[in-house]
This record gives structure tokens, sequence and C-alpha cells, in this order.
């Protein structure tokens, strides 16, 4: 059986497209980095509202990365466990920013993050082979769009 297929009740598998392939490794990354940098937040902001939101997106993201895994595992695709370099390399610099400029970047990394997501959310939500995948990207976007919304007013309200 392919790496990446859908089980048909019948025991055919239907291999997922690579679109589909690509999503599930995008999806997974970003919920990775989300739930890494509210874990941060959580520790490092000096606004009591950051810290929040952190452990909100931490709460949400680590979510959607269950049910994401469980969707993948169905299909019998697998899931990385591990953030891609770009991300990596944030989670680093975030880690390393002085106290006073750490919510200032957390919240522009979130704010980026969330509008990459959105993206490629709609697009699965729309044009998915696989109506699981789809529905998940459907059901997704609320969240993804609310801590945008939030991300953004809190930026506003720090400057």
């Amino acid at each position: 059986m392919s790496a990446f297929a859908v089980r048909l009740p019948s025991g055919q598998t239907v291999p997922l497209a690579a679109n589909d392939k690509d999503f599930i490794v995008f999806a997974a990354e970003t919920d990775l980095a989300a739930a890494r940098y509210g874990q941060l937040a959580r520790q490092r902001a000096v606004s009591e509202d950051i810290r929040h939101f952190g452990q909100m997106l931490d709460d949400d993201h680590t979510d959607n990365l269950k049910r994401l895994t469980a969707i993948a595992s169905k299909a019998g695709a697998e899931v990385p466990d591990t953030l891609d370099i770009k991300r990596m390399k944030t989670l680093k610099n975030l880690r390393k920013a002085k106290v006073k400029s750490f919510d200032h970047q957390y919240l522009k990394s979130v704010v980026n993050d969330h509008e990459s997501a959105l993206e490629s959310f709609k697009q699965e939500a729309g044009h998915s082979s696989s109506q699981d995948l789809a529905t998940y990207a459907k059901d997704t976007l609320a969240k993804l769009e609310q801590h945008l919304k939030e991300a953004k007013q809190l930026a506003a309200s720090a400057k």
C-alpha cells in the first residue's frame, strides 16, 4: 500500500493527491510551530494577555494536530513531528529575543504564519481530493481567522 492512501471500506486504496500530501505536511508543521511558539509565549511574554493568547494557541493547535494525525493515519500518511527549517529559525530567534522585544516578535510570527496558513487551508478546503482533509481544513479556518484577528489586535494594543 502507498504511504499516502485513502482506505475504502472494501479494502481498496486510493492514493492521496500530491497537493493533499503537501497539505498534511504544511498543516502539521503549522500546528507544531503555533503550539511551540505558544508554549514559549506562556513562559516569556511580558503581557498577561499575550501569555493567555499563547496558551490558547498551544491548546488549539495541539488539538488540530491530533485531529490531522488521525486523518492522516486513516489515509496511511505520515505526519512530520519536527518543524521545518524556517520555523526552527523563528523559534530559535524567539528564544533569544530580549524581554522587551519578545511580545512584538512573537505576535509578528503568529500573524505571518496564520496569514500563510489561511491561504493554504482555504485552498485545501475547496480543492482536496480527500473529504476528510477538506472537512478538517474548513473546520480549522474559523480558528485560524480568530487567531489572526486576536494577534493583530494584541499587536495594535502593544504599540
